[in-house]
């Protein structure tokens, strides 16, 4: 396992992150396509046994995001902080298609 991106204390700017982003986004494609998607995988944590599709595990690997986003509006929410960012990738497109 790679460490964190953030872990050596650089500053990166934001060419350097989708440089990242699309080296490891490249990587996952590679990985999704090595085996097939209803194979089933095996994990242990905290003494429990999970067991997933590879599809499943793929799944929530690309909407995890959603998850966190969620999070920081609701904490922004709770803050009074008033418009709310934009935070669906459809709220992204209509402000680039409008130019805002």
């Amino acid at each position: 396992m790679q460490n964190r991106i953030d872990q050596d204390g650089q500053k990166r700017t934001p060419q350097q992150l989708i440089a990242v982003l699309e080296t490891v986004a490249a990587e996952l494609v590679a990985e999704a396509r090595r085996r097939p998607l209803d194979e089933m995988v095996t994990r242990e944590r905290d003494g429990k046994v999970f067991q997933f599709t590879r599809g499943a595990v793929l799944a929530h690997v690309a909407t995890h995001g959603m998850h966190h986003r969620a999070q920081c509006l609701n904490m922004l929410k709770q803050l009074g902080v008033k418009p709310l960012p934009p935070s669906s990738v459809t709220e992204w497109s209509r402000m680039a298609d409008t130019g805002h």
